[in-house]
């Protein structure tokens, strides 16, 4: 006999009142046993965080997980989460065969005058959102409202991430192009 193990989800509840918990005597042997399914969303589970941490790690894993999207039709579903196992899988296999065309520069949008600061700003974001939940939520409601629901900062300018300290995140100055700041609801004194 195999080991049972349970699915993914887990037990989902308690048994009604009244009812009695009993687990049958015997089964099918497919009862409870992982199927191709759950081995599929265990991979691609895998291969998602594969590629989130590809991301995290270099601008280069980014743009290139970018560009396969981009190539396959996919320039709107950049989040790993959201594709199969399979597609995951062509990815590596593009990567690792050098197969992964050339895209555009995941430095600054094409219109971004100062792309230092466009990429200082973007760190920026990144760093509240990984401070507090609250600001993240709070850069979540922004881009809903003011981005279209973008809520990646790399796609989005500097004037609008600018705005977003400004607005929402007030107490900081700002840093533009020229090394002064810009100050917001009476930061930097005054």
């Amino acid at each position: 006999l195999k080991p049972f193990r349970l699915p993914r989800r887990g037990w989902q509840g308690r048994p009604r009142a009244g009812a009695a918990a009993v687990w049958p005597a015997s089964r099918p042997a497919s009862q409870g046993m992982p199927s191709r399914d759950d081995d599929d969303d265990e991979e691609r589970a895998d291969l998602a965080a594969r590629v989130k941490q590809l991301q995290r790690d270099s601008d280069e894993g980014k743009q290139q997980w970018w560009s396969f999207c981009d190539a396959e039709g996919y320039s709107n579903r950049r989040d790993p989460n959201r594709h199969t196992a399979e597609f995951l899988r062509r990815f590596f296999d593009a990567r690792r065969d050098g197969r992964i065309p050339a895209g555009r520069s995941a430095a600054a949008p094409p219109h971004e005058v100062d792309p230092e600061m466009h990429k200082s700003l973007v760190t920026r974001v990144k760093q509240v959102q990984r401070s507090s939940p609250e600001q993240k939520e709070q850069w979540e409601r922004y881009c809903d409202l003011h981005g279209g629901g973008v809520r990646d900062p790399q796609r989005h300018d500097s004037t609008y991430l600018r705005r977003f300290f400004d607005e929402v995140l007030t107490g900081e100055p700002l840093p533009v192009a020229n090394g002064s700041a810009i100050c917001g609801a009476g930061a930097c004194g005054g």
